[in-house]
């Protein structure tokens, strides 16, 4: 493992060499981000949704144990980014620090940069999201369809306060494994830490209800 001072000179210097980066390999390294994060979430809830029993117009979950499994499966996209180099824009937020401190790059050309792959994270998520999960047809029957509407439905009710807090926790342990994984030599252990940070992410940060209402629409 790499000291702090090591592994911030390491974030220091990839944080400049990816904003500097031409805007088009950018652009495919962003949208290739939000694929992979956007797989690893499909993945998750794929596996979550099985840990779920129907009890009349209703299903109950297994919260534990399905956010586990979910903790241990979801840990595919970050490594496949962190493998491949993509940007994505929750590592950018740790990668940015540095070059702002140390003014290393133009400060409007970081912040560019910043927006920019957000931008291009959504739309490799969406792509995924739309022609894969959707269109494919993986969440197009029960218990999938009903345990992502749930989730859905439950996250666009949180309270904005309550959503922006749980959005700064999730990250925050997104940042750490990035940190973990700059920091470690060997690439077992990169992967090793990714897994079990966002593990812990899925058990301490993301939430499932006991009880879930399923919509009559998709009991028929």
């Amino acid at each position: 493992m790499s000291s702090p001072q090591e592994t911030y000179d390491a974030m220091a210097a990839a944080g400049a060499a990816k904003i500097m980066m031409p805007w088009h390999k950018q652009a495919i390294q962003g949208f290739m981000a939000g694929a992979y994060v956007s797989l690893g979430a499909l993945f998750a809830n794929l596996m979550e949704a099985n840990f779920t029993w129907y009890k009349g117009d209703q299903f109950e979950v297994a919260p534990g144990l399905a956010n586990l499994v979910g903790g241990a499966v979801f840990p595919i996209g970050l490594i496949a980014i962190f493998m491949t180099g993509a940007n994505l824009y929750t590592g950018n937020c740790m990668y940015l620090i540095p070059s702002f401190i140390n003014g290393t790059v133009p400060r409007g050309r970081a912040i560019g940069w910043l927006a920019f792959s957000w931008l291009c994270n959504f739309a490799g998520a969406g792509f995924v999201a739309y022609f894969m999960a959707y269109l494919g047809g993986w969440t197009s029957k029960d218990p999938v369809q009903a345990f992502v509407v749930h989730n859905a439905v439950k996250k666009i009710d949180l309270k904005w306060g309550v959503a922006f807090l749980r959005g700064i926790g999730a990250n925050w342990l997104v940042c750490l494994a990035w940190w973990q994984a700059i920091s470690s030599k060997v690439r077992v252990t990169t992967t090793r830490g990714s897994v079990g940070v966002q593990t812990v992410r899925y058990l301490g940060v993301h939430w499932r209800s006991k009880r879930c209402r399923v919509p009559e629409r998709y009991l028929s």
